[in-house]
């Protein structure tokens, strides 16, 4: 549980800093400067048993990275519509409808329209949000879901940190060839590299391997749980470095779907006791 909540405050300080880098090196930019650090970190811890690795269980890394790479674009891409306080609050709902669909249950799925009231409250006309920065956010909270999924499956199957190192290998080839490609951007310099590369570290390397030893020894419904705190961390981090701020509709519509949270993956929790 603590790698979890250490997890979140990190990535969220980290995903704040890489905003604020976006304007000079893009989205694609600091989206491949995280996967730097994460291959730069991960590879060498794994490496024993990434040599020792089939080809065939690299499906476990494909598995982790297809999620994890489209989470962490669109992520960005959100950020710079809408910010990070709501874009995360929005990302939530993806650990929200995965608890919900898994709960079955009355309590589930009241969990599940509190969430929608949630998205209401921060995305309704009082808001802040615009159509493109709510697409993003969904599509990242799709690919919340998906990796914590994944990330559980190929966890158990691989040791160590060995999922998330193929997953920053699989990234960076497609990283690389995109950035050249397509990363017009030319603001690039000694302080932006710093404050990049540090993002890349607080919101890649550590949590993502925070994410791999700790959903190896938590049930979903725990791990789920904990995830409602992103986003107050990331209003937080939000104020403190890029002077973001929420009106009350907002305020009040993170709470509810904090709080819907918590809900589903309770119902999830009882769902799953054994009747005796």
């Amino acid at each position: 549980m603590l790698l979890l909540l250490a997890g979140a405050l990190s990535g969220q300080l980290g995903a704040a800093l890489g905003t604020s880098v976006i304007p000079a090196i893009g989205v694609l930019g600091i989206v491949l400067m995280r996967y730097v650090v994460q291959a730069c970190v991960h590879v060498p811890l794994s490496w024993r048993q990434l040599r020792a690795t089939g080809w065939r269980q690299w499906r476990w890394g494909l598995l982790v990275a297809a999620p994890l790479l489209t989470m962490n674009t669109s992520i960005y891409m959100a950020f710079s519509h809408i910010g990070v306080g709501l874009s995360v609050t929005i990302e939530l709902v993806g650990p929200i409808a995965l608890a919900a669909i898994t709960a079955r249950t009355w309590p589930g799925w009241t969990g599940a329209g509190l969430a929608l009231v949630g998205m209401v409250l921060v995305t309704g006309p009082t808001g802040s949000a615009n159509a493109a920065g709510v697409f993003w956010a969904v599509v990242a909270a799709t690919s919340w879901a998906l990796y914590l999924t994944a990330a559980r499956v190929a966890g158990q199957r691989l040791p160590g940190l060995t999922p998330s190192a193929m997953a920053s290998l699989i990234g960076l080839a497609i990283l690389i060839p995109a950035n050249l490609a397509f990363n017009t951007a030319t603001g690039l310099n000694g302080t932006v590299l710093v404050v990049a590369l540090l993002a890349g570290l607080l919101s890649s390397a550590l949590p993502y391997a925070f994410d791999m030893v700790a959903l190896r020894r938590l049930p979903m419904n725990v791990a789920s749980t904990l995830m409602s705190v992103h986003p107050v961390m990331a209003v937080m981090w939000g104020a403190i470095i890029l002077g973001e701020r929420l009106g009350p509709a907002e305020l009040a519509g993170l709470v509810v779907i904090t709080v819907a949270n918590v809900l589903v993956v309770r119902a999830a929790a009882r769902a799953r006791t054994p009747k005796r």
